[in-house]
């Protein structure tokens, strides 16, 4: 009776663990994932704004030069 308590709380066991670690792994794997993922993103959308704010800047001198040539 002993014997089998044991088998049956050692196959018992096993099935819990398998049932906590497993899903915590794939959680943890599809956070890595999505950070990998944003940071792509973070790189891309930064440098399309740099880009476009360099451009702001960029027209915002060329009119500021117009005006002043303008002016003169």
């Amino acid at each position: 009776m002993p014997q089998e308590f044991l088998t049956y709380f050692f196959i018992l066991s096993v099935i819990l663990i398998a049932l906590v670690i497993v899903p915590i792994g794939i959680l943890i794997f599809i956070v890595i994932r999505i950070s990998s993922i944003v940071k792509k993103l973070e790189t891309i959308l930064g440098s399309s704004y740099a880009i476009s704010r360099f451009l702001k800047k960029d027209f915002k001198g060329g009119f500021n030069f117009l005006k002043k040539l303008g002016r003169k």
